[in-house]
């Protein structure tokens, strides 16, 4: 795929219901002591406890509580999706998957480990969502994520690195959710 078909390709991804986000209020902070606050009350858990530091750099965007999710994502899905746990928890789980998937785009192993995270993250809004709305959640958090030409560059290149890859369902969707799924009923 030539240059200005991958661009075409990301306009389209992009004006699809999607609006344009604003850009990183700046490069991420380096202080090793800020730690991922701990949930609030009545939030679960979402298992990203063994989750190492992503590389700081313009792809990667700000992320000062090390939840693997740019902050202007992070806060677009807890204010949408507040008073929907389940669904702010897999919009969370599918943007953290897709954050890996930019960050590791140039690495083929880490790449395909990205590559089923994605595919987790999208079954796990399907498992909570009628197919509509969460096709249009996913495109709108992608359409977020991948919002500077940088970005779309290593988006292109997780492409490239996944192209003719296989990529396992669950025979539930709930169980491709990285998060504590008792008692909320899909």
């Amino acid at each position: 795929m030539n240059r200005r078909s991958r661009t075409l390709l990301l306009a389209c991804a992009l004006i699809t219901g999607c609006h344009v986000p604003q850009a990183d209020a700046g490069p991420q902070g380096s202080d090793a002591s800020s730690a991922k606050a701990p949930p609030r009350n009545g939030e679960r858990s979402e298992h990203i406890e063994h989750l190492q530091p992503l590389p700081a750099n313009a792809i990667t965007g700000e992320d000062q509580d090390r939840d693997h999710i740019r902050d202007d994502i992070a806060r677009y899905i807890d204010d949408h999706y507040a008073e929907r746990e389940a669904v702010r928890l897999a919009a969370r789980q599918y943007a953290r998957a897709e954050q890996h998937g930019l960050a590791y785009a140039r690495d083929p192993d880490r790449a395909q480990d990205a590559g089923d995270e994605i595919t987790r993250g999208i079954e796990c809004l399907f498992a909570y969502l009628p197919a509509e709305e969460a096709n249009a959640i996913w495109k709108e958090l992608q359409a977020r994520t991948i919002d500077t030409e940088e970005r779309a560059q290593e988006f292109f290149a997780l492409q490239d690195a996944l192209a003719g890859g296989y990529f396992a369902s669950s025979p539930e969707r709930v169980q491709s959710c990285a998060f504590d799924t008792t008692g909320i009923a899909p």
